[in-house]
Formats: structure tokens, sequence, C-alpha cells
């Protein structure tokens, strides 16, 4: 029982460089190969530069992933390619669609310092007080692959059961899915909630607290349960519901009551379909609650 919407979570590149690599963005240089060159520059995440061959240059965007940068070259005539590179110290692996990875060694420059490479720290990500193991790293990326976003360093809460997720000592912010291994235990105060309202075993803090109450009515301080699947109950207890269905419900008692914009004295209202999705609404109550149904009937909601 989060504040949830999923958001299908995480994961770019043309200017010419002064021969000094930025410290802490490892991709900024010049990398020469067989038959050509890679002239790249990183901010942050984001990858810029040119892909030389004799004299035909294309322009490189990207984005880095993890410690994969994934872009694409711009090709004559609207086409592009795509790759993925790895760099280790001055060599950068570049591996095309179709095509078997190619070496190319950084020139003028040498590697930038990374304080966290030389200290072997690399991503700075912590889930509930825990350190990610480079297999709960492999499993974020793949995350961050399949949304196309990429998580900042921080501390993070997770709870495995739910899949709701936030920073640390703050509300929900996503819906993952459940059963993934993110880091430690949850610990009770992991989003600062001093409601009294446990949720597998969180304290929830008052943005969530009153998001639920929104769709679920007056809740009680105690213990309750809540699944990947939208389940919930009491703690030890069988289900007493499914919040995926009582968002459902919200939808519907707002269409019976006719569809009105920003809320319009009602309770609850639908601002329109969602023409890309097909039969999908999104609605709230005015107050910064809002929800989403997709055609498929699956309900997410998120609080403002």
């Amino acid at each position: 029982m989060g504040v949830m919407i999923r958001r299908s979570l995480l994961l770019v590149a043309a200017v010419s460089l002064s021969s000094a690599a930025v410290a802490g963005e490892p991709f900024t240089g010049r990398f020469e190969g067989q038959g050509g060159a890679l002239t790249l520059h990183q901010r942050g995440r984001a990858v810029t530069g040119t892909s030389s061959m004799g004299e035909m240059e294309a322009p490189v965007t990207g984005r880095i992933s993890g410690t994969t940068l994934r872009g694409s070259v711009q090709l004559p005539g609207g086409d592009s390619t795509s790759f993925t590179a790895t760099l280790a110290g001055n060599v950068l692996t570049l591996k095309f669609e179709g095509a078997p990875p190619a070496q190319m060694n950084r020139v003028g420059a040498a590697a930038p310092a990374d304080p966290r490479a030389s200290s072997g720290e690399g991503r700075q990500i912590t889930i509930n007080r825990q350190r990610l193991s480079p297999q709960a790293l492999e499993t974020l990326e793949q995350l961050e692959q399949q949304s196309g976003g990429s998580v900042p360093d921080g501390s993070y809460w997770y709870d495995a059961r739910s899949g709701a997720a936030g920073r640390w000592g703050g509300p929900t912010l996503v819906l993952l899915p459940g059963g993934l291994d993110l880091g430690g235990p949850m610990p009770a105060n992991c989003s600062g909630g001093k409601t009294g309202v446990y949720v597998n075993g969180r304290n929830l803090p008052a943005q969530d607290l009153g998001a639920l109450e929104r769709v679920l009515g007056n809740i009680l301080p105690g213990r309750y349960w809540l699944d990947a699947g939208g389940d919930y109950g009491q703690e030890g207890g069988a289900a007493l519901g499914n919040l995926r269905a009582a968002v459902a419900r919200a939808q519907q008692r707002a269409q019976q009551q006719g569809a009105q914009q920003h809320g319009g004295g009602r309770e609850w209202s639908v601002t329109g379909k969602n023409a890309s999705s097909g039969n999908s609404y999104v609605g709230g109550d005015g107050k910064g609650f809002m929800y989403f149904t997709d055609s498929k009937g699956n309900s997410f909601f998120v609080n403002h």
C-alpha cells in the first residue's frame, strides 16, 4: 500500500574537445582505431560527439547506463546505426549491431581521474542502507535499460513485497517489480513516516497515507501487508481487498458522475482518454492525487 505509479523505471552526443579530459567524465576524449576515430564529450550521463572515417564525419549521441555507453551514429540520408561502448583505462571497446567488437585507443590525453574508479567504489547507490552488490547493480541496470532512465547516486528504500520504492526518508516515488534482490531488509523508518500505519513493516509518511485514504477511506493505525499484485490485508490475516481494483472503482464512479476538469466541485474527475493507449483514463480529486488506468484494466496512482 504505497503511493504508486508504474514507471517502467530508468536510461545521447557533437562537439570539438580540448586535449584535457574532464575529471569524473571518463568517456571525454578522442579515440582512434583501425579506419576511424571517435571524438566524445561526456556531461553527466549524456555523451555527444562525432564519428570520423576519412573525410566523412557523422554526429554521435549516447547515454551512459551503468558502465556502458549506448548510442547511435547519424548516417547520411537520415539513417542511424546503434552501438555500445565500454571503457577500460584508455581503451574503448566499440560494438556496432551485426559487427564484431573493435578497440580504439585514447589519444592526446591520459585517462581522466575518477576518484570512485581508483578506489574501486563504482556507483554510489545504497538501498535499505546496504551498498548494492554487483548482482544487484546488474539488476538495476537492466531496469534502467528497460525504462530508458538512470538512477542517480544516492540512498533509497525498496519494499520487496509490494515493489514500492523511493528516496531515503521520503514517500513512495515508483512501483518496481516485487521480489527483486536489491539491498538489505527494509527498515521501518526508511521513508520518514510517523503515522503509525505500517505496511510491510514500513511506517507510512503522511503523503502515502493520505493518498491511500482517498481511495480506501479512513485507515486506522496498525500493521498491514500489501503485495505486488495489489492485494492487501491486516498483518497475519487474509486479503481484505485489492488496491488496484479500488482505484479502478474510483475511476468508474467518476465516469458515472460525469467527466469534469480539475475536480469541478466533485470528489473525483476524469480528465480524459489517453489517445496513445486506447481506452485509458487519467483522473484525480483536484487535490494532487491522480490515477491512471490503462486499456488492460491495470490501475496505478500517484500523490503530488
